[in-house]
C-alpha cells in the first residue's frame, strides 16, 4: 500500500477557478524506485482536456508548461510499474498560480511526494532544502 498522501485534498470535492494566464510550468523530479506518469487535466474554452507524460524513470525529470487561459487544473502522480494498472500516487489540483515543483520518493511498497522550490531541482546534488509540504502525511526533513 502507498502512504495515503491524498489525505489533505481528497476529503471534500473542490472548485478550482483559477485560470492561467501563462508562463506556469509543472516540474517534477523522480528519486523513487517506481516509473512515474504524470497526467495533467484542466478546461479550457469549455473543454477538458488531459495531457499524459511519458514515463519518468528514476533520476529523470519531466517538465511542461500549464496551457495559457487553462482553468480546473488538476496534477495526478501515477505509479506506472505495471501499465496494465497504474497506481495513483498523488492528486495535486492547482487552486492558484504558481511554478509548480514536486519531488517523488520512495519504493514500490511506500512513496511520497512534497512541493519543493522549483530552484532546488536545478542542483545537480539532488537536495532539497526548505521544502514546503503539500499534505500532512508528506514527511519533509
Amino acid at each position: 500500500m502507498f502512504t495515503n498522501a491524498n489525505l489533505c485534498y481528497k476529503p471534500m470535492p473542490y472548485m478550482n477557478n483559477y485560470v492561467n494566464l501563462g508562463g506556469y510550468q509543472i516540474k517534477v523530479s523522480n528519486e523513487s524506485g517506481l516509473l512515474i506518469v504524470l497526467k495533467l487535466k484542466y478546461s479550457l474554452a469549455g473543454m477538458t482536456n488531459e495531457v499524459t507524460s511519458p514515463n519518468i524513470e528514476y533520476g529523470s525529470q519531466y517538465s511542461t508548461e500549464l496551457p495559457q487561459k487553462s482553468s480546473r487544473i488538476t496534477i495526478t502522480l501515477y505509479d506506472n510499474s505495471n501499465p496494465e494498472d497504474p497506481t495513483v500516487i498523488y492528486t495535486i489540483p492547482l487552486f492558484y498560480p504558481r511554478n509548480a515543483c514536486y519531488h517523488v520518493s520512495g519504493t514500490s511498497s511506500s512513496s511520497s511526494v512534497k512541493e519543493v522550490p522549483c530552484s532546488s531541482l536545478d542542483s545537480s546534488q539532488n537536495i532539497y532544502n526548505n521544502c514546503c509540504c503539500c499534505c500532512c502525511m508528506c514527511n519533509c526533513k
